[in-house]
């Protein structure tokens, strides 16, 4: 899915024939059964480090994935020592399997070159253009 996507609608991926799913970072609401009735859908990663960035979440957003069991039989990658973020977030603590083994700065393109070259950065929380050694945000 696009960095810049902001918001999935209801039934937005539902029926979907993924297998993993990666949410950006800049989605702030996802919709009833957005992704519902995934049924091969077993890893899901999401990127939010903070409980305050979390999105705003429709109804069983992730009903009847992986196998049609449920979230309950799918893997949730989340940033290392975000534990406590997820672990009590609903829908997210729906997961039979929690691992903080995501690394946010694999999201981000490094780029070598000239000093102008323009690369994403990722600091607190939040994604930045670098050139000529300034951060420009990336609003959405």
């Amino acid at each position: 899915l696009p960095i810049t996507l902001y918001t999935l609608g209801d039934e937005a991926f539902s029926l979907c024939g993924m297998t993993e799913l990666k949410i950006p970072l800049a989605v702030t609401e996802i919709g009833t059964d957005a992704f519902g009735f995934c049924s091969q859908l077993t890893s899901v990663t999401a990127q939010w480090g903070k409980e305050s960035l979390l999105p705003t979440m429709g109804e069983d957003v992730f009903v009847y994935i992986a196998g049609g069991q449920g979230p309950q039989n799918a893997t949730l990658h989340i940033p290392s020592s975000t534990h406590h973020i997820y672990d009590y977030a609903d829908q997210w603590m729906d997961f039979g399997t929690i691992n903080d083994d995501y690394d946010p700065s694999s999201a981000l393109s490094s780029v070598s070159g000239e000093a102008d070259t323009p690369i994403k950065v990722l600091q607190d929380g939040h994604i930045y253009i670098r050139r000529n050694g300034r951060l420009y945000p990336i609003f959405y």
